[in-house]
């Protein structure tokens, strides 16, 4: 993990400082009921070198749950191998 957005904390309603220590931690919040498609689909795209695109539910620090579009792109090196992966929520229009 090199950087987090203090967005993230606004968003998922967690500290940062959880992603430094352990960059699946974002997982945690998502709904259960979504939980192991993301998780299935976000093995499956780094597995292939793909990114995602996903609707999930966050399950927020105060139990409330929000509606998100979650997108991770790859970034290649020159030779085209993925080296960082860049992952943004945006909350949904219609939540």
């Amino acid at each position: 993990m090199i950087y987090v957005s203090p967005a993230y904390e606004q968003i998922w309603g967690r500290p940062c400082s959880e992603l430094y220590v352990n960059p699946r931690n974002w997982l945690t919040a998502i709904h259960p009921d979504d939980r192991d498609r993301i998780r299935a689909a976000w093995e499956a795209a780094a597995a292939c070198g793909e990114g995602l695109e996903a609707p999930l539910r966050l399950r927020r620090h105060d139990g409330g749950h929000r509606v998100f579009a979650v997108k991770v792109i790859r970034l290649p090196s020159a030779d085209g191998l993925p080296v960082r992966w860049l992952g943004m929520a945006m909350e949904a229009a219609d939540a």
